[in-house]
């Protein structure tokens, strides 16, 4: 949506409607609604027409009324637990171009808490998002709310995230076959004195109940 810009002179802001468009394109309502939705025939002149007076007002269309009327938002929520991380930065980046590539954008939401892991999920899910990635740690209160929205029809994908009681999708790596290699690769260097700085051993395979 737009702003009308002798609304804007009077001090008042108010948004750009079908009706304006159609009375600066001097067409009828039925055909401005036509063009924006791109269904029914409408001759290229009167497009033209219709497409310049979107242009001059600055018109763009209701998200949330047309995602009302086809139940699609064409959102996906993305949780996080540490956008500072490198990985969690460029997982959002990554996902983000795929999502735009398809013609979805998403919601990006930061928690390093059960709490606010909780009022993301509601919030993703009160504002109606097609689908839900998840890399955050397991949590037992995190679980129940995916679980909720799962059992409601919400697409769900893991990332990094065992979930083990819930029947998601799931992108994950094998950490232990992955330090495994590691040690190997060092010990084929020669190195016999080892050490391992990083997360919680129990993180990957257990919840951590935070409640």
């Amino acid at each position: 949506m737009g702003y009308d810009a002798t609304s804007k002179r009077k001090g008042k802001r108010r948004l750009t409607t079908v009706l304006d468009i159609a009375g600066s394109a001097g067409v009828a309502p039925m055909t401005v609604s036509r063009v924006i939705n791109d269904s029914g025939y409408v001759s290229k002149e009167m497009r033209e027409r219709v497409q310049r007076a979107i242009d001059k007002l600055g018109y763009r269309p209701n998200a949330l009324a047309r995602s009302l009327k086809s139940r699609r938002t064409h959102v996906v929520g993305i949780l996080l637990s540490d956008i500072a991380n490198p990985f969690s930065a460029q997982l959002a980046s990554s996902i983000q171009q795929v999502l735009l590539e398809k013609g979805y954008t998403a919601f990006v939401s930061i928690t390093e808490s059960a709490q606010g892991e909780q009022a993301a999920l509601d919030a993703f899910f009160d504002h109606r998002v097609d689908g839900i990635v998840v890399a955050t740690v397991e949590t037992v209160v995190g679980n129940e709310a995916l679980a909720r929205f799962t059992r409601q029809g919400m697409p769900i994908v893991g990332v990094g995230r065992a979930m083990s009681q819930l029947s998601v999708d799931r992108v994950t790596t094998d950490s232990w076959r992955g330090a495994y290699q590691a040690v190997e690769h060092l010990i084929s260097l020669g190195h016999k004195r080892i050490g391992f700085l990083g997360a919680f051993r129990a993180l990957p395979t257990a919840c951590r109940n935070t409640a």
